[in-house]
């Protein structure tokens, strides 16, 4: 078994190490990578310690040849046992003297040829060279550094490990000192931690707490982890010394002939592998004798890199002597020391992850993790407690499904439900309510579903949810997106129909909120006053975060609004498809169309004749308007009259007045504040008269008398009654901000006690809106669930839609943008609007989805949960989850498991 495809970087080095080590010990001691050999998980932490204190050793050592000595190791010893910091100082100065002054004469670099011509012809030729008298400035340069060990309480008391004076002569041709005199900052690094790694003895006690809470694996564990950070900031140090000797001391000595790329350690054995023996099919550590064999190696291979230096430096007397070179070499073994243990205790964390894949068979991915917790939960729950995927069939009573909504992870390979614990809430009584305007609102009851969901992230990235809803050819129901109030409101921020294989995808973002105990920790240290303020946002932060889906079936509102017997339509696709094309399009009050009994006792079957016949003469009336209006248009055309402002009106003219006359047209109703005291008479092309007589056109304050054109006020509604109409009969042109009035027939809930009666069934809703507190409430409490967050579901507001609008025609797939949106939620209050009567109908036949949103956040991926900090994310899981459905459904968290469940969990 190796590094596997993934290898890591440093897998050559590791290598190379293992096959170092292999030269030293004997034949039958073969040294291996750990997972080539069968050890348990222990034997990693026992690695991690055996390469950690090997690298302790081997560091020692190093600095034994920059002069550490044994004295010196013993006063170090007894500073760090009296809890002083102990520090290592690299100290340097730089002076430079003017020495002497010289005359030369420095040689021209070009000469010059004078030829001579002779009596017979002859030729001889001169060459002159010419030289220039300069002047030549010697500098004496001394340089200066030092070694030394101190206290941070008394830096005078130090002891020095090497000190050296170095000096060479400058030559230079200006006056100006070629270096200057300085003392440049010293360079600090402690060693309170090597030194604690010693006992008296100087014995090696580098060891792990495993019983340590912040202990997760033989690398993610604070003893290693502190030694990483010690052995990086040496790196640190040693780096700055070299840079010091290779950038400013050594280029000062200009005439010398060192070859300085023998300063390495090429040829020096380094120590640390993590390496294991294989011993009676196990795997061990280097024993005692093994390590003697390796650091006597390791003895033997530094001193005779330091006798090829002293051979190569003998001759040095100035800057770059024997003593600079064996200190670059011991800071150059230093830092691969260090490096070499850093990636030794990162391989063994390697090899964990290389194991647990192998283990498994591939790398888990979020969504194959998804799959494998429905499964786990299956095992483990209840079947009325185990979370459920999110998708439900919109359907009345007895019926065949109408359409689809669910939640689904925004993925593209595949469709994956969010997994949601449900409790069906009793909803006989429970009436919540709806607002239409700022003073209308519908009431509705009906099934009541309470999820409680748990995004579970990985790397603690944010989750993208995407909302599906669907419906089936000649099928609809009104959609309303939204969230809960107190009082039991529901308020919307978005609705669509859905209807005729219309399918409408929302993208939806899960945004975690900070847990209690970051809150609690975030307010401590505030004023009362900025606290109340907090804790006031925080709760209703909470309140809030009820991501909340109401479903109203639209067949069974119309068959109560005409006044038919249930499932009277569910076979009339033709007839309420124009119903609803009459109350969406062109928002005719169900009145005109409703179904009135004339004494006798009708079937089924002849009530919804009645309304064919009463929707057939609506439709020819307004194609007859239609075709009227466009006869009218072409006679003007033909006669050229002056420009008249012409229009199609089904709310007739605003402001109209007897006194001043209104732009022609066609129009449906009156205008809404026309100044007249008597109906006006039937006419298309004008607006409300003020003559008398009821009529088609008749304005907003018309004869009271009732009738076909009767007015607003008329205590029977007709066909152009105006919007402030307090009876149930409706306008054609009305407007929908009517307030409801009780009259005769009408529901319960309608009239002067509608909010009495509706705070006294409210408390359901406050209870569900209680629900995130006391959730946040209970992870609070519970000190081992901290990576579990309130969160919050918003509608981002990218909306798609896919439709088709004819049978044989193709799908047709849109953005909607947002004025699409708005569009689309008219559409939807008008219909409601239409469909309850502005209010005075309450809805019975709904279903309410209310989400309250948690998320577990893991700040790893997968593997790295698993592997970095050894935590088994589905345990995890299952603990948020069970915390979590606990309150939702209000039993002991153990009543939610099969009696095998808690065996499974363990």
């Amino acid at each position: 078994m190796g590094f596997g495809s993934q290898a890591p970087a440093f897998e050559q080095d590791i290598r190379s190490a293992i096959a170092k080590v292999k030269t030293v010990l004997d034949q039958n001691r073969v040294p291996k990578y750990a997972t080539e050999v069968n050890h348990t998980y222990d034997d990693k932490f026992l690695l991690a310690e055996f390469v950690t204190n090997t690298a302790v050793a081997a560091q020692i050592t190093c600095l034994e040849h920059i002069g550490l000595s044994a004295q010196h190791m013993k006063q170090l010893q007894i500073w760090a046992a009296d809890k002083k910091r102990v520090v290592l100082r690299f100290s340097r100065a730089h002076e430079c003297a003017h020495h002497s002054t010289e005359e030369e004469n420095k040689l021209n670099p070009t000469s010059t040829t004078m030829v001579k011509t002779d009596s017979f012809g002859g030729c001889t030729g001169t060459t002159f060279t010419t030289s220039t008298k300069v002047t030549k400035y010697l500098w004496e340069f001394t340089g200066k550094y030092s070694i030394t060990a101190f206290t941070t309480d008394h830096p005078s008391q130090h002891v020095t490990l090497q000190s050296r004076t170095s000096k060479v002569m400058i030559k230079t041709y200006t006056k100006g000192t070629p270096e200057p005199n300085t003392v440049l900052d010293p360079v600090d690094v402690e060693i309170t931690w090597l030194m604690n790694r010693l006992d008296t003895g100087l014995q090696l006690v580098f060891h792990i707490d495993r019983l340590h809470e912040d202990c997760h694996t033989p690398f993610r564990n604070n003893d290693v982890q502190q030694a990483i950070e010690y052995f990086s900031s040496f790196c640190t140090w040693c780096t700055e010394i070299l840079k010091y000797f290779s950038v400013r001391l050594f280029p000062i000595e200009v005439e010398h002939d060192f070859d300085l790329s023998l300063l390495n350690d090429s040829t020096i054995l380094n120590p640390v592998a993590p390496v294991l023996i294989e011993e009676q099919g196990k795997g061990v550590v280097l024993n005692t004798q093994d390590l003697k064999s390796l650091f006597h190696s390791h003895g033997i291979s530094i001193k005779s890199k330091l006798s090829d230096l002293s051979s190569a430096f003998q001759k040095g007397t100035a800057l770059i002597t024997m003593v600079e070179a064996t200190l670059s070499v011991m800071l150059i073994h230093t830092i691969s020391i260090a490096k070499l243990f850093v990636k030794s205790v990162e391989s063994i964390e390697e090899g964990l992850r290389e194991q647990l894949c192998e283990a498994i068979g591939t790398t888990i991915t979020p969504e194959a993790f998804r799959e494998h917790m429905s499964t786990y939960n299956r095992r483990v729950y209840k079947e009325q407690y185990a979370p459920k995927p999110f998708s439900y069939s919109v359907r009345c009573r007895d019926h065949h499904p109408e359409g689809v909504v669910s939640i689904e992870y925004d993925t593209f390979d595949k469709r994956t439900h969010i997994m949601t614990s449900v409790h069906e809430e009793d909803a006989a009584g429970d009436v919540m309510h709806m607002p239409l305007t700022s003073s209308c609102k519908v009431l509705f009851t009906g099934e009541k579903y309470i999820h409680s969901f748990i995004n579970h992230t990985f790397s603690c990235a944010d989750e993208t949810l995407t909302l599906c809803a669907s419906a089936r050819q000649f099928s609809g129901y009104i959609l309303f997106i939204g969230k809960l109030g107190s009082g039991g409101a529901f308020l919307p921020s978005n609705a669509v129909i859905v209807q005729n294989k219309d399918e409408y995808t929302v993208v939806l973002q899960v945004a975690a909120l900070p847990t209690a105990k970051q809150f609690r920790d975030a307010i401590a240290s505030l004023s009362p006053e900025q606290r109340a303020f907090a804790e006031t946002i925080r709760s209703m932060q909470l309140q809030g975060s009820l991501f909340s889906l109401c479903i109203i079936h639209i067949k069974p509102l119309i068959e109560k609004l005409l006044n038919l017997p249930p499932d009277s339509l569910t076979k009339k696709i033709r007839l309420t498809q124009k119903l609803m094309d009459l109350f969406i399009r062109y928002q005719i009050p169900s009145d005109l169309v409703a179904y009135k009994s004339d004494g006798h006792e009708d079937t089924a079957s002849m009530k919804v004749k009645q309304i064919e016949a009463n929707v057939d003469d609506m439709f020819e009336m307004i194609d007859a308007s239609k075709e009227e209006e466009i006869k009218e248009a072409a006679q003007e055309r033909e006669l050229d009259p002056p420009p008249v402002q012409s229009s199609f009106s089904f709310g007739g003219a605003v402001g109209a007045s007897s006194g001043n006359p209104q732009p022609s047209g066609f129009g449906f109703g009156g205008g809404a504040a026309a100044s007249s005291s008597c109906g006006g008479g039937f006419g298309f092309g004008s607006a409300a008269p003020p003559t008398s007589g009821g009529g088609f056109g008749a304005s907003a304050e018309a004869a009271k008398s009732s009738g076909f054109g009767s007015a607003a006020g008329a205590s029977s509604g007709g066909f152009g009654s105006a919007a402030r109409a307090p009876t149930s009969g409706g306008s054609f042109g009305a407007a929908k901000e009517r307030t409801p009035a009780a009259t005769a027939g009408t529901s319960a809930f309608v009239g002067e006690n509608v909010d009495t009666t509706a705070e006294a069934v409210y408390e359901g809703g406050d209870a569900i809106l209680s629900l995130p507190s006391k959730i946040d409430k209970r992870i609070g409490a519970d000190v081992t669930c901290t990576s579990l967050h309130p969160a919050t579901i918003r509608d981002t507001g990218y909306w798609r839609k896919k439709s088709q609008k004819r049978l044989l025609g193709g799908e047709k797939t849109c953005v909607l943008s947002e004025s699409d949106l708005r569009t689309e939620k008219t559409k939807a209050y008008d219909l409601l609007d239409a469909l309850t009567k502005s209010g005075l109908v309450p809805v019975e036949d709904s279903v309410l989805h209310v989400i309250v949103p948690t998320a577990h956040t893991f700040d790893q991926t997968i593997m790295d949960t698993l592997i970095k900090k050894n935590e088994n994310p589905i345990l995890s899981l299952q603990h948020s989850t069970q915390l979590v459905s606990s309150v939702l459904h209000r039993v002991d968290p153990q009543s939610l498991l099969k009696p095998e469940g808690s065996q499974i969990m363990q």
